[in-house]
């Protein structure tokens, strides 16, 4: 599997910056976290995951199905809602309607987490972010969310990797993901093709990778590695 084309993407991204990475339907999410799990172990760096509603564990699920094995037993993980812990779960956080509910839980759990590693430079991946602007009952909710989130945007800590869904982000009533590459630093649009990912930079603070196509391809590699 080609991760070193995936590897020159991330080595890009500097401390402080906010990415939206941007899939369709496909197994592009299962090689996204797999890519990073691998990554991170490989270049030494900490990885957390933001687990929202169960997001993980059907990632870790289709993995299995697929017979690939992905270590990450280890990982800590902030989960938001949901039942099935996966990784080292070191923050729960209950689901509340509510965004400025969560928030609040969110920040205090968060922050404790991040002091626990020593406030360096980590990289923070976040799936089902969709899962939560689903659950936004309003335009006031799903701009609540969007302000927390651009709250983070240049906070040195973390390099932080939202993982959405297009489609699914496109079909909200309120236009949540036109915010959410306005607010982001770098917009990665993650093309799925038969043997792996065609990665087209949109939006970065680099001019000279703007329109930039990488293409990181999977073949059987991915299936075969254990």
């Amino acid at each position: 599997m080609q991760w070193d084309r995936a590897a020159d993407i991330i080595e890009n991204i500097l401390p402080g910056e906010t990415v939206l990475l941007e899939t369709r339907p496909s197994y592009t999410p299962e090689f996204v976290l797999k890519f990073f799990v691998d990554y991170s172990k490989t270049v030494g760096k900490t990885l957390v995951i933001d687990d929202n509603l169960d997001a993980l564990h059907v990632l870790v699920t289709h993995l299995e199905k697929l017979g690939v094995e992905i270590g990450i037993e280890d990982v800590p993980v902030i989960k938001t809602g949901g039942r099935k812990e996966v990784g080292h779960v070191m923050a729960h956080i209950p689901f509340h309607p509510d965004p400025r509910v969560y928030i609040k839980n969110y920040r205090t759990a968060a922050e404790e987490l991040y002091r626990g590693l020593g406030g360096g430079d980590f990289i923070n991946l976040v799936l089902g972010l969709d899962h939560l602007f689903l659950h936004a009952r309003s335009p006031r909710d799903s701009y609540s969310l969007i302000l927390f989130l651009q709250d983070h945007v240049g906070d040195r800590r973390r390099r932080s990797f939202y993982l959405t869904n297009r489609e699914t982000m496109k079909a909200l009533p309120f236009r949540v993901l036109h915010e959410l590459e306005r607010i982001s630093t770098t917009v990665l649009d993650l093309v799925p093709y038969a043997t792996g990912v065609n990665v087209e930079v949109l939006k970065s603070p680099k001019l000279s990778l703007l329109g930039t196509v990488m293409t990181v391809d999977v073949g059987g590699g991915f299936l075969e590695r254990k």
